[in-house]
């Protein structure tokens, strides 16, 4: 018979669910050590998102969100502290080409762009995750290095949600070289 002392680990817990589907004797004890491996496997943002999908009252639920909030509130204002406001208009466009010139119009928005270089901790703090290679002791002050134009493009767009803002760029069919 498959009883709750052999409930070691989410799979277990998972037969357990499948033996018992109108509640077990333990049911509670295995749906909180469900919860609980959920939680303790929310080792980064996605992680505890995913949390939150799956329970979204659950026992860790306030914490995570806080958690998230507080990054989100840290990048806003760490990254807007950092940017100056460029004013937009129109400027004229010449293209030359080998039997004609072309000359246009072109409107460029408003726009904001950053200060400084980005470091590694506020790509971290966005993205998740910082590649760079040159890391040391005070590293995350360093520019973050080792990203493609689709990584900063990627960066730029999600620091834009975060911020409340539209984000800029549609990338389609992104291939990286291998």
């Amino acid at each position: 018979e498959y009883d709750y002392e052999n409930v070691t680990d989410i799979e277990s817990a998972g037969f357990y669910l499948e033996k018992y589907p109108t509640g077990g004797k333990h049911t509670e004890k295995v749906l909180d050590f469900m919860e609980d491996g959920y939680a303790k496997s929310a080792t980064d943002e996605a992680g505890m998102e995913q949390y939150l999908l799956k329970y979204p009252a659950g026992k860790y639920s306030e914490k995570y969100r806080n958690i998230i909030n507080k990054k989100k509130n840290f990048i806003k204002e760490s990254a807007l502290k950092n940017m100056v406001a460029v004013k937009g208009g129109s400027v004229s466009v010449e293209i030359e080409a080998i039997t004609q010139k072309v000359k246009y119009q072109k409107y460029i928005p408003d726009y904001y762009i950053g200060k400084y270089e980005v470091t590694q901790s506020e790509y971290e703090a966005v993205m998740g995750y910082n590649y760079s290679s040159f890391k040391g002791a005070d590293s995350g002050n360093n520019p973050v290095e080792c990203v493609t134009w689709y990584d900063a493009v990627m960066y730029c767009n999600k620091l834009s949600k975060i911020s409340g803002l539209e984000p800029y760029y549609t990338i389609q069919n992104i291939e990286y070289d291998s």
